[in-house]
């Protein structure tokens, strides 16, 4: 294991420090470190935290535990690490080396794979993730050493400072929030399209120029329209936590009189030139937050398949209430791109694992980097535009689409996904693509759906229908021009039992979600058990990723 730091709060010159107090999770978060887009520097040299010997534990059951019977933990020491680079110490990175016998040994963090003592092999195991527990912030200092307790049982490794942390921790952050600011790429594209929409106002004359920014998040876009020249920033923002850190780092940069933050869903915003507003006032008599119309709109609420995050009814709410008429939007438009894949496992080390895949399927699109995992698919034809937005056109946009799609397939295969993925049209100079194929940030990945596998032949048509609800974007092969009984694999689309059980899940989290949703103190409950199951799941005879996934959406 390692001491780490979190590393790179300075975006395009921004303090954004301010985020770190939502670097948090109930028990370890999994991190790829070698590509993660969230920079981290190590502040010692790995050390030695515990050792397991699985023989002994298995000889030993049924055997009173040594030592203190009432005690809980197996392992209680403290342990003093020297700091080998200096830095802000607010994460322990630990792995493990698994002895499977004295010549073979796997790894989960390859970059740190080192021979046993007896000489054993070391094996890479890549479907692990290194573990980071997260601490309150202490300095670091070169040639010094920093007290660490390390605590082990039966089910949990747990790492403390000394002094231990003593933060409240109050919500949590999806990883990508946290990510996104450190995609450069989408952040130099979004600052130079700024730049260049604030220049283009000030030549035609508008004197104090308003920008408004839309799903602002912690306010980076809205601190970059503020030091390209914009005389005001309205940022709004529906999550009250990111809201509330957006305004502490336009502070704490200077900005404070440029920008201002509004915790609001912006389809309930309304200028005092909003259509229906009579003395500055809406129609259910409270003062409207804008004081008038912007002349530029900013906002990248989007997700991996484009439309998930409402963007098309935020965009066509701001152009008919906050915007004015020449008002310039950024991005001007986005097009998708769609491509029939194999996505599946055949054999392993020469067994026929094909059955597993029924276990692919969502209701919707799945989010992954297929630019990072090639090995695991391959294309079965060309990718096709399926869909072309010009934001600004809002009749055309609210209103739901369906037309038809025509591979041609390239080479035989097993087509059981649809990848699709977005181009976005910053402004008239500037693109921005999520396609698997080029150099990409990592705040979007592409969009996978999942369906019935088909076999498909070189120099044959795969038939589908696109669709869009102005929520989701969707796929469906056209059965009519389909043969599925001779081009079935035999692997069904999901495992009945299973789908059974997921759909009576979906119930009961809609049902907790209005409960909670309805009654504070309900939520409040919820929210304080959701903690309890996600840092002692074993307890509880819970497993622990689903337990800590639980408490991390109720904290978020």
């Amino acid at each position: 294991m390692r001491m780490a730091a979190g590393c790179g709060s300075t975006i395009e010159g921004f303090d954004m420090s301010y985020m770190n107090v939502y670097r948090w999770h109930p028990d370890a978060e999994a991190r790829d470190l070698a590509s993660t887009a969230d920079p981290w520097r190590p502040l010692s040299a790995p050390f030695d935290a515990c050792t397991l010997d699985f023989q002994s534990r298995l000889e030993a059951q049924g055997a009173e535990r040594a030592g203190d019977p009432e005690s809980i933990w197996e392992l209680d020491v403290e342990k003093e690490v020297e700091i080998t680079a200096p830095g802000i110490w607010n994460a322990v990175v630990y792995w493990f080396e698994l002895d499977l016998d004295d010549h073979t040994r796997l790894v989960s963090y390859p970059d740190e794979a080192r021979a046993g003592t007896s000489g054993a092999r070391p094996f890479a195991a890549t479907s692990y993730k290194q573990a980071v527990q997260y601490l309150d912030e202490l300095p670091a200092t070169l040639g010094a050493t920093l007290k660490l307790r390390i605590r082990q049982d039966n089910a949990q490794i747990i790492f403390s400072s000394s002094p231990p942390p003593t933060r409240p921790r109050q919500a949590y952050l999806p990883r990508w929030q946290l990510d996104a600011l450190h995609d450069d790429q989408r952040t130099q594209a979004y600052a130079t399209a700024v730049r260049r929409a604030v220049a283009s106002k000030r030549a035609d004359g508008v004197q104090e120029i308003m920008a408004l920014d839309i799903g602002c998040g912690a306010a980076l876009q809205s601190m970059l329209a503020a030091r390209a020249g914009a005389h005001k920033v309205v940022g709004i923002e529906q999550s009250m936590h990111l809201c509330e850190v957006g305004e502490e780092c336009a502070v704490m940069n200077g900005l404070l009189q440029q920008c201002t933050l509004l915790n609001r869903d912006s389809r309930r915003v309304l200028s005092t030139d909003s259509p229906g507003v009579k003395k500055g006032r809406k129609p259910d008599g409270n003062v409207c937050e804008l004081d008038r119309q912007a002349d530029i709109l900013i906002y990248q609420i989007f997700d991996s398949g484009l439309l998930g995050e409402g963007c098309l009814h935020h965009i066509s709410m701001a152009k008919m209430r906050l915007l004015k008429e020449d008002a310039q939007i950024l991005p001007l438009g986005a097009t998708v791109f769609a491509q029939p894949i194999q996505m599946r496992i055949a054999e392993v080390q020469g067994f026929d694992l094909q059955s597993v895949n029924r276990y692919r399927w969502r209701s919707g699109y799945e989010g992954i980097e297929l630019g990072e995992c090639r090995e695991q698919w391959k294309a079965l034809a060309e990718p096709l535009e399926v869909f072309s937005f010009e934001f600004g056109d809002v009749e055309a946009n609210v209103a739901p689409l369906a037309h038809a799609v025509e591979f041609d397939i390239t080479q035989d295969g097993i087509f059981n996904a649809i990848a699709f993925w977005f181009e976005l049209q910053i402004d008239e100079e500037t693109t921005l693509s999520t396609s698997p194929y080029g150099k990409k940030g990592p705040t979007w990945t592409q969009a996978v759906q999942y369906f019935e596998e088909l076999q498909v032949a070189r120099n044959s048509a795969l038939p589908v229908t696109a669709k869009h609800d102005t929520y989701s974007i969707s796929f469906e092969v056209d059965d009519s021009q389909v043969d599925r009984l001779a081009s079935r694999t035999g692997v069904p689309l999901y495992d009945p039992v299973w789908h059974a059980t997921y759909q009576r899940l979906e119930q009961f989290n809609s049902s907790l979600i209005r409960s909670t949703v309805q009654n504070p103190l309900e939520y409040r409950s919820c929210a304080e058990t959701s903690v309890a199951i996600g840092a002692r799941p074993r307890d509880l005879d819970l497993d622990v990723q689903p337990a800590t996934d639980f408490c991390m959406r109720m904290m978020g």
